[in-house]
């Protein structure tokens, strides 16, 4: 028979086991670092595109359809990228598509790129994205840039989740995950949704 103050030592370890799981796993993907424009945004953002940067079509229509789903829930009108690109192109064709998402009737648009991480450690990733943070970005340069990316065999990814303003081409508004597996970050995608909508809502951009 087993004692009761061993009893409950072994329910406080099981309890503090389950605890700490979730933060001592290495595999899970969740809001790393964000960033905020400082200038003022006086006027909350009422129609949006979002659009999943990445060749993996599952991941790209799981993380925007939750943002349309969400985005609704708040009265926010939003469109998916891959309902008017239904594949991301080639390198050559990458002008045209993002001519194409430019011209939607939208005041603003939400990126979702996928960096692959083969050789490069999330330390240098979140540095380097740290860094052009600092650096006046514009919307078209960057859905350019991430397009030209060529398609990396690897296993390691980490998120850029940004809000530009379409009119000015700017961003105001930026967060990145942890690096994860693709199917983690398909995973995680409610999750990381849900995060990124509640800082919106504090930040008054929604």
């Amino acid at each position: 028979m087993t004692s009761r103050p061993r009893l409950l030592g072994l329910v406080l370890m099981l309890c503090a086991g389950w605890l700490a799981a979730p933060m001592g796993r290495a595999d899970m993907v969740y809001l790393a670092d964000g960033w905020r424009t400082p200038a003022a945004v006086t006027t909350p953002f009422k129609r949006l595109l979002a659009a999943g940067i990445t060749t993996d079509a599952p991941t790209r229509r799981r993380l925007e359809d939750r943002f349309v789903s969400m985005l609704r829930a708040h009265d926010v009108g939003c469109l998916t990228s891959y309902s008017i690109v239904p594949t991301l192109p080639a390198p050559e064709d990458r002008q045209k598509v993002v001519d194409m998402l430019m011209a939607q009737q939208v005041d603003g648009v939400i990126t979702v790129s996928l960096v692959p991480l083969k050789e490069t450690t999330e330390e240098e990733w979140a540095a380097a994205w740290r860094q052009a943070l600092e650096q006046p970005g514009r919307l078209r340069d960057y859905v350019d840039a991430a397009l030209r990316r060529p398609p990396e065999k690897t296993k390691r990814f980490g998120a850029e989740i940004t809000l530009w303003n379409l009119a000015t081409g700017e961003r105001v508004w930026a967060a990145r995950t942890a690096a994860g597996k693709i199917n983690k970050i398909r995973d995680a995608a409610p999750n990381l949704v849900d995060d990124v909508m509640n800082d919106l809502i504090h930040a008054r951009l929604l």
